[in-house]
């Protein structure tokens, strides 16, 4: 049996298993239909949509209704073979009451209007392999998965370029400056034998913190230099920029500093600005 033929009599299993939620709803609810005080217009929408409902979802499991895992065949994407999401797999069953027309389109071009619409195909397992394997299908595979890392690369540099040029625009700021030079003039700096020129500016974050009722801005400016790292941190007090001592961290990544962490001193002339 042809596939198209497959999906006629699978649609035909389809179709009379779908009435029965409104036969399992009118059962419990038997005493009440025919009373005055009954929610008649409840009670007929229910039994309406219940059918409805079920045939709008008969292919969300794994995308193969009841009457597609008798005759074994599957919802797929027409490109990739692969079962579509599930938004696409209750498009393609909006159309079901067009039966009389899909039936024919099916039989004459081998797919529905919800098909058409939707991207989809229902094959068997053996033709979905053959598609599969065909060069045109893997041509369109492959196409997608280029564009795909295409999109990719592009956001990644767009996002490193970016973030570089928010780098640059901090340099600018007096709070960067003050930063900056609390980190060269400072002992523990000078300790770890790190040459200002080799400074790499690498981060950068600002922050607002409620305590109280009083809101705090913060920044956090970090460095690089000869193999360590180094993170000053800003607290806006009064308007007045300053160092915070406490959570300011030096941390070398050498034998000696690793895992060490240490408050850096500052001249009093670098602890602020306005």
């Amino acid at each position: 049996m042809s596939d198209r033929f497959k999906r006629i009599a699978a649609f035909l299993i389809d179709w009379n298993p779908s009435f029965l939620p409104s036969v399992i709803i009118a059962f419990f609810l038997k005493d009440m239909i025919g009373q005055p005080q009954a929610p008649v217009v409840f009670l007929f929408l229910l039994l309406i949509l219940a059918p409805f409902a079920a045939v709008l979802l008969r292919d969300v499991p794994r995308g193969r209704s009841i009457g597609k895992r008798i005759m074994k065949l599957y919802v797929c994407d027409q490109t990739t073979m692969e079962i579509p999401a599930t938004g696409r797999r209750i498009k393609r069953s909006l159309f079901f009451f067009l039966y009389p027309i899909d039936t024919v389109l099916l039989l004459v071009t081998g797919q529905t209007i919800g098909d058409r619409v939707a991207h989809t195909a229902v094959l068997s397992a053996s033709a979905m392999e053959e598609r599969r394997q065909s060069p045109v299908a893997k041509h369109k595979t492959r196409r997608t998965v280029i564009t795909i890392l295409a999109i990719v690369l592009l956001f990644m540099i767009i996002l490193i370029c970016a973030v570089f040029l928010l780098l640059e625009a901090q340099k600018d700021t007096p709070e960067y400056k003050l930063a900056y030079d609390y980190l060269v003039s400072s002992e523990a700096f000078r300790d770890q034998g790190a040459d200002p020129a080799q400074i790499v500016f690498n981060q950068y974050s600002s922050s607002t913190s409620t305590s109280n009722g009083v809101q705090t801005r913060t920044l956090t400016y970090g460095f690089l230099a000869a193999g360590h790292s180094y993170q000053v941190i800003l607290h806006e007090v009064d308007g007045t920029w300053q160092i915070c001592e406490e959570c300011t961290t030096f941390q070398g990544s050498s034998e000696r500093y690793s895992g060490k962490h240490q408050t850096a001193p500052s001249p009093k002339m670098l602890t602020s600005v306005a």
